[in-house]
């Protein structure tokens, strides 16, 4: 009998713990998961790696924002707030947070309060340059010669089919040339990898400038920008010479009821190089024929018909101030209306006559450029 008793208690208390081990068990279960946010919404401990962006299109001016990747969802953005207990470094150094200048597309860790979706920053880390890409021997201040070579090193995914853009840009923000860095290896990877590249310049004086490596960016969204600058100057090439070409803007060459007067009026010139020789005249002439126009320049109204197809200088004689241009047109291209060969001869003459010496210009045969 007592042995049935000391059964009969053991049976209740194993299914007293069972009931409440069972409830215990279920309480854990359905209580929802303890966050860092506050009743109120707001997350006191907000951490996340992303990439930087500024002014961009749709983005209010001068603020700074986070673009952070997320796996088979589009990019969100979260607003960056700097306050005057904000820390911002790179990599180890400490920068101030009020005068950082990071290119777009600078990988970044953030610490901060988040509230909606704009978050305070406590501390903000950017990665260096030199975690991405570094070159060799050309550093900040350098001189450099046309051609120079560019080489270093690279993570792959500053690559994009084993190529990245390195631009050289004066201080106006013009693009002086571009040239394409190669890859030395494979570039499927993220591991660093050599690079090498050629960029030939013309500069009529020494010229500041700053020499740009850019990530390839096939997506083309600001936020995979990435870019290194270094501040070098550009020293003329003894083998070049700048020179002007006449080209025409019809924009300023009208009378006062805005006919088109196709006068000098609307000569504009545009600086290039050619080589430094004892044939500088006529490649300056087959520089102006071939008829290349930068976009810039176009944008400004600048025009010409040149090239024409089948006009070609063959010759160009000077004598006692005098040159004589000795030109081919097999399909008798230069003939046309008064105003149209008027502004052909008009841009070919101010070209020439751009050099020291030159009182005159002829054309043979002496049919060309007739109305």
């Amino acid at each position: 009998m007592k042995k049935y008793l000391i059964l009969a208690i053991g049976v209740v208390l194993v299914s007293v713990f069972g009931y409440y081990g069972w409830k215990w068990n279920l309480l854990q279960t359905t209580r929802p998961p303890v966050v860092s946010s506050t009743p109120d919404g707001i997350n006191k401990n907000f951490q996340i790696a992303g990439t930087l962006i500024r002014n961009s299109t749709g983005l209010v001016r001068d603020i700074w924002y986070l673009t952070v990747d997320m796996p088979d969802k589009p990019a969100s953005r979260i607003e960056l707030k700097f306050v005057d207990t904000s820390e911002c470094s790179v990599g180890s150094t400490r920068v101030d947070c009020n005068k950082i200048d990071f290119p777009n597309g600078t990988r970044v860790r953030v610490s901060g309060e988040k509230e909606n979706e704009v978050l305070t920053i406590t501390e903000l880390t950017a990665e260096t340059s030199a975690d991405l890409i570094s070159v060799d021997k050309i550093t900040s201040g350098d001189i450099l010669e046309s051609p120079t070579t560019i080489t270093g090193r690279a993570r792959g995914q500053w690559f994009f089919e084993a190529s990245f853009p390195i631009r050289l840009i004066d201080l106006k923000g013009t693009v002086i040339t571009t040239t394409i860095a190669q890859a030395g290896s494979d570039w499927m990877t993220t591991d660093f990898v050599p690079f090498s590249a050629t960029i030939n310049f013309d500069v009529a004086t020494k010229t500041p400038a700053e020499l740009v490596l850019a990530a390839d960016n096939p997506s083309g969204l600001p936020q995979n920008d990435r870019e290194i600058k270094i501040p070098v100057t550009l020293l003329p090439s003894k083998l070049s010479r700048e020179v002007n070409l006449y080209y025409y803007n019809a924009g300023l060459d009208k009378d006062g009821t805005g006919n088109i007067l196709c006068s000098e009026k609307g000569l504009v010139s545009v600086k290039r190089f050619v080589p430094n020789s004892d044939k500088i005249i006529s490649d300056t002439v087959n520089l102006l024929l071939a008829g290349n126009i930068y976009p810039a320049e176009k944008a400004q109204g600048v025009s010409s018909e040149f090239p024409i197809k089948g006009v070609k200088l063959n010759s160009l004689f000077v004598n006692d101030g005098i040159a004589t241009l000795n030109f081919s047109d097999l399909n008798n291209k230069t003939s046309g209306g008064s105003c149209r060969v008027g502004v052909l001869w008009m841009q070919i003459e101010a070209t020439v006559k751009q050099f020291p010496g030159i009182k005159e210009v002829k054309f043979f045969p002496e049919t060309l450029f007739q109305p």
